[in-house]
């Protein structure tokens, strides 16, 4: 196997990696934004639940309500958290598989030039060759 023919593997091999961790990093964006879209509802209701009638306050099923939008917005809010730092993490992951991919993309592209100098230079050694050995003659 030729050293282009390795680095088109190494190169291969290091796209698919790059394509996962940006899919899973996207895929924990998608989440966070749809926490905060959540968060959001849930702020807008108790803002609502706040003008409730007097026979809710009555009853006190305002209180019971403004307690289960508490209770949700502080589940939603750590999911939130734990979603920020693992988008945090993988952030990381992404930006070192996209180093890689960097390189070896500068590697595989060194390579074909030196290929194409190689090619060059033995054409033209043969072409060389050629004429002299026509003008011998």
């Amino acid at each position: 196997m030729t050293q282009l023919k390795k680095l088109h593997a190494m190169q291969r091999v290091l796209q698919a990696r790059f394509d996962e961790k940006q899919q899973h990093f996207q895929k924990l964006t998608a989440r966070e934004v749809q926490l905060r879209q959540e968060l959001s509802r849930l702020s807008e209701q108790g803002r609502r639940g706040a003008n409730t009638d007097m026979a809710l306050q009555s009853i006190g099923a305002d209180m019971l309500w403004r307690g289960w939008v508490g209770r949700a917005k502080t589940k939603l809010n750590i999911e939130l958290a734990q979603t920020l730092a693992l988008k945090n993490y993988h952030l990381d992951e992404v930006k070192e598989a996209y180093g890689k991919l960097l390189a070896i993309n500068q590697l595989v592209s060194k390579q074909q030039e030196k290929q194409r100098k190689t090619t060059a230079e033995v054409r033209l050694s043969n072409a060389i060759e050629q004429h002299l050995m026509r003008n011998r003659h």
